[in-house]
């Protein structure tokens, strides 16, 4: 586990494990998506800070990250949306981002 302003996030993937890989290190975009999803999920559990997240613009980005290549980048990014959506205004933003996705015109042209 890795503790960043006092808040409990796994351990960025780009730090090295017990068991070393042979795999490539992640590129500096990864490692920046990784770290902000992480960031926006710890942001989403206050009640306050969700509605900010969601009037922002929040919710298409974290869809996007869903199809990351890291793990931990769709893990963080299922868990900020899970913690978006106990509000129903950002519940609401989620059902209609995924509608404009689902007919091709969301902002970003998709994944």
């Amino acid at each position: 586990m890795f503790l960043h302003s006092s808040l409990l996030c796994e351990a960025p993937s780009f730090l090295p494990s017990t068991n070393p890989s042979t795999l490539p290190p992640p590129t500096e975009e990864a490692v920046i998506h990784e770290r902000a999803t992480c960031a926006i999920s710890s942001l989403a559990e206050d009640f306050s800070l969700k509605i900010q997240l969601n009037q922002g613009g929040a919710v298409q980005p974290l869809l996007r990250m869903l199809h990351s290549p890291t793990s931990e980048t769709q893990r963080n990014s299922a868990k900020a949306l899970e913690l978006l959506t106990r509000h129903y205004q950002c519940r609401t933003a989620l059902v209609e981002a995924e509608g404009e996705r689902e007919q091709g015109g969301g902002k970003g042209g998709g994944a």
